[in-house]
């Protein structure tokens, strides 16, 4: 029965027209941010050959003195650029390298989708789309084909994780085109583009993180809808736990402990100037394991999911 409810739930939330919209949207926000990450640092290349070549001027100006020193040291290829502007240049280029492959493009777009702008989508569908029902009172013909109530909010929050991802993978299509038909060719890169073994665990990592925080997103959304049953308190209250879990990054050591610290530490999320794609705090650069700091959050994710379902039922009953 749940496949049946699931199945329904999908195509309702597929494709509606606030579904499609924001697929639409966030598309091209990916697109957008993967060309100005490319062009940027694309750009910046340029720059660091030329402050190579100045080093090698500088070095050839050593021995000269007064009029011919100054003639060396205005030569054209003289680009004077700071040792920490090179090494920032090449943890940007290392930072962006991946996008500019196919399976890269998919990584990229897992990062938008497990940050601010993906956690915004799950909430806007979850308020309009899983809310809305209660609020319409339009469940009520759902839960009396099925009146589980757990088995039908299982459902509802597998399919709108569903969309999420495939609004996921669509997002990674359209870079992964951009980047055949034009990125590749027109935006040249100082480091190469990484591939085999490397690329994949990369791509591996950054997709299978970004399909678990879109399914936490999804249940914990589902349940403040199921428990407030108004669009309102739903998106408010999903609203302050975004918030909350981004809380915190700026003090490293609290931060790689709590749940914001955690995804970001496992996207590896960086606060470089070209990677416009995730809004969430940068990684602690934590020394302790990851697993070893995950457990609090994971067993704080488990709790509240528990509290919320034992709230949801006791309001069932009492309806």
């Amino acid at each position: 029965m749940v496949r049946y409810v699931y199945l329904a739930e999908l195509r309702k939330i597929a494709f509606r027209p606030l579904s499609l919209l924001l697929l639409l949207v966030l598309g091209l926000g990916v697109l957008y941010t993967a060309w100005v990450a490319q062009d940027w640092s694309s750009g910046q290349t340029l720059l660091f050959k030329n402050a190579l070549v100045a080093a090698e001027h500088r070095q050839e100006c050593a021995g000269l003195k007064g009029a011919e020193l100054r003639k060396c040291l205005t030569h054209p290829s003289y680009v004077p650029m700071a040792e920490s502007d090179l090494r920032q240049q090449l943890a940007n280029d290392r930072a962006v390298a991946p996008t500019q492959t196919v399976p890269g493009a998919f990584g990229w777009s897992a990062q938008t989708y497990a940050s601010l702008p993906g956690f915004a989508i799950a909430l806007l569908l979850g308020t309009a789309l899983v809310a809305g029902e209660w609020e319409r009172r339009t469940a009520t013909s759902l839960l009396i084909a099925q009146p589980d109530l757990r088995r039908v909010l299982l459902a509802k929050a597998m399919a709108l994780w569903t969309v999420l991802a495939a609004h996921m993978i669509v997002c990674g299509l359209v870079v992964a085109l951009a980047n055949v038909t034009y990125f590749q060719s027109h935006d040249k890169l100082y480091v190469p583009t990484p591939h085999g073994l490397a690329l994949a665990e990369w791509v591996a990592r950054q997709g299978g993180v970004g399909l678990v925080a879109m399914a936490v997103a999804s249940v914990v959304v589902t349940l403040i809808a199921a428990r407030s049953r108004t669009r309102a308190l739903t998106f408010i209250a999903g609203g302050l736990l975004v918030l909350l879990a981004n809380m915190g990054a700026s003090v490293k050591p609290v931060w790689a402990w709590l749940p914001g610290g955690i995804l970001a530490d496992a996207m590896d999320f960086q606060t470089v100037f070209p990677l416009w794609n995730h809004w969430w705090g940068a990684a602690s650069g934590s020394g302790m394991p990851l697993w070893l700091r995950a457990v609090p959050t994971v067993a704080l994710l488990a709790m509240a999911g528990l509290w919320l379902m034992r709230r949801v039922d006791s309001r069932d009953r009492v309806a």
